[in-house]
């Protein structure tokens, strides 16, 4: 098995608005700089697929780095980002802060936890991952997971995981690391909450 990427989209208007999970929220300006400047990071990576959710945001930015590297980017639609039920397209208020108090259980109508995050994507993950080097674009919680599981991080850790729209997150037989500004550091980017 070759290197894991991990990259998270670039800003979203939805980002900028703290708004939930909308499917269609375009890149930001500052979005398409953050998606050139990850091509950049993978001009030399020898990446041999890369992997995305279909929301505009990640999809965007996989073609993004993909035009960089001379790859079509796969779509899985297992990589989309948490449903958030009735709570779609809201600014992020106290019912979806009180879910990151217990994310693997804690349900809002017609909306996913954690666990249902999990139980899509780590299959997809299983079927996409072979030899060479890999990557793949999604969302934060998508990504929470990911992270997660490759770093064999505990459960009751997964709210401390971050990524932001400009960290790269790598696993290998080395273990896991993220970049941050072109620097790498192991272990994973905490995140300081809403």
């Amino acid at each position: 098995m070759g290197k894991i990427y991990i990259a998270r989209h670039g800003e979203s208007k939805a980002n900028v608005e703290n708004r939930l999970a909308l499917s269609d929220s375009p890149l930001t300006k500052k979005g398409i700089a953050q998606a050139k400047a990850t091509a950049e990071f993978f001009a030399n990576k020898k990446i041999s697929a890369i992997y995305t959710s279909p929301y505009k945001r990640a999809f965007d930015t996989a073609m993004i780095i993909g035009k960089k590297l001379q790859l079509i980017p796969i779509i899985i639609d297992s990589l989309v980002d948490v449903n958030a039920g009735i709570l779609e397209g809201y600014v992020i208020g106290k019912q979806w802060k009180d879910r990151a108090k217990n994310p693997w259980h804690y349900k809002i109508r017609n909306a996913e936890n954690l666990s249902d995050v999990q139980a899509r994507v780590i299959p997809a993950y299983k079927r996409i991952r072979k030899s060479g080097n890999i990557l793949i674009v999604a969302h934060r919680d998508v990504n929470r997971i990911l992270v997660q599981h490759l770093g064999k991080i505990p459960k009751s850790k997964i709210m401390e995981i971050d990524h932001p729209n400009d960290c790269v997150y790598a696993y290998d037989k080395k273990g896991l690391r993220y970049y941050m500004n072109g620097k790498e550091f192991s272990g994973y980017c905490k995140w300081n909450g809403y």
